[in-house]
C-alpha cells in the first residue's frame, strides 16, 4: 500500500463509517446512502487528503484508485464540489488536479479506476474545465462521454455581452489516446 492510500484510509477510519453499511446502501433496495451520514466537509476532508497527495508528488500504484473505492468507497465522496463550487461525477476533480499537477502515476491510477484512456490533445491530458485552443476558437472542455467516444466544449467568448455558449462536440479521432496500463 502507498503512502497517499495509507493517509486516506487512516482519515476514512477517523470518519469510522462501516464499509458494510456503505455497500448495504449502494445494493440493498430502500436503503439510503444519507444513513451513512457522512457531510460534506467530511467528504471534503477525505478529497482534500488524496488532493494533498496528488499534488505532493507522491507516486501511485497503479491499483491505488480502485483500492481506494473497493475499501473507502472513493465514488461516495471523491464527487465532492471543488472550490468554485462546481460539481464533478466521481473523480473527476481529483483528474484535474493530477494532470494539473502532474502526477503521471496519480493519473494513470485514476485512469485504471475509471476505466477510461488518457485523452491527450496536443500532448497533455483532457479533463472537464480544461482550456484549449482547437481551430482557432479557445474551448473549455465541459464533459467527457466515454460511452459514445466523444469530448463537449463550449466555445469562450470574451466579450461584455455574450450570447448563448455554442457546444461543439469532438469527436475522439481527434485526440491521442492511450491506455492507461504503463509499457512493460
Amino acid at each position: 500500500m502507498t503512502k497517499p492510500v495509507e493517509t486516506v484510509e487512516a482519515a476514512w477510519r477517523q470518519l469510522d463509517p462501516s464499509p458494510e453499511k456503505f455497500r448495504q446502501a449502494f445494493f440493498a433496495p430502500g436503503v439510503s446512502v444519507a444513513t451513512i451520514r457522512l457531510s460534506w466537509q467530511q467528504k471534503r476532508q477525505l478529497q482534500d487528503s488524496v488532493i494533498a497527495g496528488i499534488i505532493g508528488d507522491e507516486t501511485f500504484d497503479l491499483d491505488d484508485f480502485l483500492y481506494l473505492a473497493e475499501h473507502c468507497c472513493l465514488d461516495s465522496w471523491a464527487g465532492v464540489g471543488d472550490r468554485n463550487g462546481r460539481w464533478d461525477d466521481a473523480g473527476e476533480i481529483l483528474y484535474a488536479e493530477a494532470v494539473k499537477a502532474g502526477n503521471e502515476s496519480a493519473c494513470r491510477s485514476i485512469e485504471k479506476w475509471k476505466d477510461r484512456p488518457a485523452i491527450l490533445y496536443e500532448g497533455a491530458r483532457m479533463y472537464v474545465g480544461r482550456l484549449f485552443f482547437r481551430l482557432g476558437e479557445e474551448l473549455r472542455c465541459t464533459s467527457i462521454n466515454t460511452a459514445k467516444r466523444f469530448v463537449v466544449s463550449v466555445l469562450i467568448e470574451r466579450s461584455l455581452r455574450p450570447s448563448k455558449p455554442q457546444q461543439r462536440r469532438i469527436n475522439w479521432s481527434e485526440f491521442e489516446l492511450v491506455d492507461p496500463q504503463p509499457p512493460s
